[in-house]
């Protein structure tokens, strides 16, 4: 993909999360928090009627500019980041790197070339959202 290439037009974040970035890469926690629109309560319309849900703590910022400040503290760390450029095999990778990331998608090649190793469950549901965490 290109350098500013978004898939939807937003990312919502829970307290819970930030906490994680906060923990793992303050500098970049504090970026995201003066972008962010945050909130804590949550409505949901059934039949006509309103329940609200509070304490529920989030905030969003668009993807383009989450994007943008990944970027930025990749670039001050000095990482070496890649666009439109096929990744070579995760072997091939490991070989000369100490850490390797596969986040080649659903229907990853990294995965099920170690599936042995990582002992993947794939399921498929009808969900419209998906969240991802790795610790």
């Amino acid at each position: 993909n290109a350098p500013d290439d978004t898939f939807g037009f937003g990312v919502v974040l829970s307290d819970e999360t930030l906490g994680s970035i906060e923990h793992a890469d303050p500098e970049v926690y504090r970026a995201l928090g003066r972008e962010f629109v945050r909130w804590d309560t949550i409505d949901i319309v059934h039949r006509g009627r309103t329940h609200t849900s509070g304490g529920h703590g989030f905030a969003a910022l668009g993807r383009r500019r989450l994007l943008e400040i990944l970027h930025e503290r990749c670039a001050g760390l000095g990482v070496d980041l890649r666009f439109r450029t096929p990744a070579p095999p995760a072997a091939e990778l490991a070989a000369h790197h100490d850490l390797v990331i596969a986040a080649d998608g659903v229907h990853s090649a990294t995965r099920a070339a170690h599936a042995d190793s990582f002992g993947p469950r794939v399921t498929e549901h009808r969900n419209r959202y998906i969240w991802l965490a790795a610790d």
